[in-house]
């Protein structure tokens, strides 16, 4: 019994998506208290291991994933993601990371709901490509 064709173009368009988003060799986790922007010590503390697997493996791009959408608690300070990606991204340029191979990138809906602490949530994802 013979396959059907459209069978066969499955695995082709889904290695097409696939090329599209550089995989990701390591991710490293940190979080954030509610409503803060500040570094705790054991966030620091993955930065700092981050920022080393960088300089050992020379990863072409690193993506710093935050969740785009949140704001305090009580409602103030919208640009609260901004200020934690600017926070992580900080540790890592202090820890001896060229800049330039950084970027950021966003944590979606699925993942925040997925993940812990979901958007206090920042990711560090050393890609490949």
């Amino acid at each position: 019994m013979r396959s059907p064709l459209w069978l066969l173009v499955i695995p082709v368009l889904a290695g097409c998506a696939l090329m599209r988003t550089p995989p990701v060799t390591n991710t490293f986790v940190m979080f954030f208290d509610p409503g803060s922007m500040v570094l705790s010590p054991a966030a620091k503390a993955e930065i700092d291991l981050a920022a080393e697997k960088i300089k050992a493996t020379h990863p072409a791009h690193v993506a710093i994933a935050v969740y785009p959408k949140i704001i305090a608690e009580d409602g103030s300070n919208p640009r609260l993601a901004d200020s934690r990606f600017d926070a992580v991204e900080g540790a890592l340029v202090a820890d001896g990371v060229d800049q330039r191979i950084l970027a950021r990138a966003m944590l979606t809906d699925l993942e925040v709901k997925a993940g812990p602490a979901g958007k206090r949530r920042i990711e560090i994802r050393l890609l490949k490509n």
